[in-house]
């Protein structure tokens, strides 16, 4: 359903907790992905464009944004730091 939204270019709406509510938690790696997808769409910057700005093939851009392709951290962060933003990581117990 996700990669349905992002072939429509809508944006991905980001989960609040909320009690008696379904959720899927996903993984780091594809939430850091959801994050750079949805600040293309807000910016209103193209999968072309953006690969001009990271300096890449656009093909790489589709494989960064596959979210069952495994990029590397690094190549998120450098992705996330031409749209002006940076990953913070931080720890939770598991319940």
């Amino acid at each position: 359903m996700i990669m349905a939204k992002m072939d429509d270019k809508e944006i991905i709406p980001i989960p609040s907790e909320t009690e008696n509510c379904d959720y899927v938690t996903l993984s780091a790696l594809s939430t850091s992905k959801i994050f750079i997808y949805n600040a293309m769409i807000q910016a209103k910057i193209n999968r072309w464009e953006f690969a001009k700005r990271i300096g890449c093939h656009p093909p790489q851009v589709e494989r960064l944004l596959d979210l069952n392709h495994s990029s590397r951290l690094d190549q998120i962060e450098k992705a996330l730091k031409v749209l002006g933003l940076h990953l913070i990581i931080g720890l939770k117990k598991a319940a």
